[in-house]
């Protein structure tokens, strides 16, 4: 509990220099997973950016629910929802712009790890920038 009250507070503090950093590598992620698809890097960056602003609007919501809760044992949960709503979120998302009928299959599972691959890229940045 005491990491993710550090990441939490980190998030709060860097927020917008959290975003900064990761949006290209969010768009190089699903760019690199989706290759093919007929969009170029700079429509990735357009789309990883229209699905962070959704984020950013969840986590608007989701935020003051983990500040309160920070303390006591209900911020585990808080912390679990706070990261699966907008994981499922971006997952859902990347589902909708790339789906295409007759490989929904594929589509879905291309959503799936690209959401799962940009998570660990952020928290492998969080980690590098100091945050432990």
């Amino acid at each position: 509990m005491a990491t993710q009250s550090r990441l939490l507070q980190f998030q709060f503090k860097y927020r917008t220099l959290l975003q900064v950093l990761t949006l290209p590598l969010l768009a190089a992620v699903t760019w690199l997973i989706v290759a093919g698809r007929g969009r170029g890097y700079a429509e990735h960056l357009i789309i990883n950016a229209y699905a962070m602003s959704a984020v950013n609007l969840l986590y608007a919501l989701l935020f003051g629910v983990l500040l309160i809760t920070e303390h006591t044992p209900a911020f585990e949960v808080a912390w679990a929802i706070g990261t699966a709503v907008p994981a499922a979120y971006k997952t859902i998302a990347l589902y909708a712009v790339f789906a295409r009928p007759g490989r929904r299959r594929s589509t879905a599972l291309m959503a799936l790890t690209a959401t799962a691959v940009s998570l660990g890229a952020q928290m492998t940045l969080l980690y590098a920038l100091g945050v432990r």
